[in-house]
C-alpha cells in the first residue's frame, strides 16, 4: 500500500485495510508469568544500569589517583602514560556522564513519548557503560604492554 497524498486519501486507506481475527485465545498461565517478569525486568534494568555506571565512576577515578604511579619514568615509558592517563579520565568522564539522568522533555501522558524516553535512556545509559569499557580496556592494555616492555 501506498502512502496516501491527501485527507481524503486517508479515509479510503483506512477502509481498506481490514482486520480478520478468527479466534482469541486467553493466555495461558506461563506466557502472563513472562509477561510479568519481562515488566519487572524492565524496571529493575534502569537500577542495575545506574549501579554499575556509579561503580564505574568509583572504579575510575580510584584506577586515576592510584596513576600517579605511572608518572615515574622508570615503570612505564612515556608513550604508555601519554595512552594511559586520558583513558582512564576518559573512563571516568564517560561514567560519570552516564549516570546524570537522561533529560527530555515528554507528555506523561502519551504512551509512545513514553516508550521513546525510555528507549532513549536505555541507549543513553548502555552506551555510556561501553565508551567507559572501550577507555578502561584501553588503559589496562596500555598499562600491562608498558610495564612488560620495561
Amino acid at each position: 500500500m501506498t502512502a496516501p497524498d491527501s485527507a481524503g486519501d486517508d479515509v479510503t486507506a483506512a477502509r481498506a485495510v481490514t482486520l480478520q481475527v478468527d479466534s482469541v485465545e486467553e493466555p495461558t498461565s506461563e506466557e502472563l508469568s513472562l509477561v510479568k517478569f519481562g515488566m519487572e525486568l524492565r524496571k529493575s534494568t534502569f537500577t542495575t544500569l545506574n549501579t554499575s555506571l556509579g561503580h564505574l565512576v568509583t572504579l575510575s577515578a580510584t584506577l586515576l589517583g592510584g596513576s600517579t604511579v605511572f608518572l615515574d619514568a622508570s615503570i612505564v615509558g612515556e608513550v604508555h602514560r601519554l595512552i594511559v592517563l586520558p583513558a582512564l579520565f576518559a573512563a571516568l568522564v564517560c561514567s560519570f556522564c552516564g549516570l546524570v539522568p537522561y533529560n527530555r522533555t515528554l507528555r506523561l501522558g502519551d504512551t509512545n513519548q513514553i516508550k521513546d524516553f525510555l528507549e532513549g535512556a536505555y541507549e543513553w545509559k548502555t552506551t555510556f557503560i561501553s565508551l567507559t569499557a572501550i577507555a578502561l580496556g584501553i588503559a589496562f592494555a596500555t598499562a600491562i604492554h608498558g610495564v612488560a616492555c620495561l
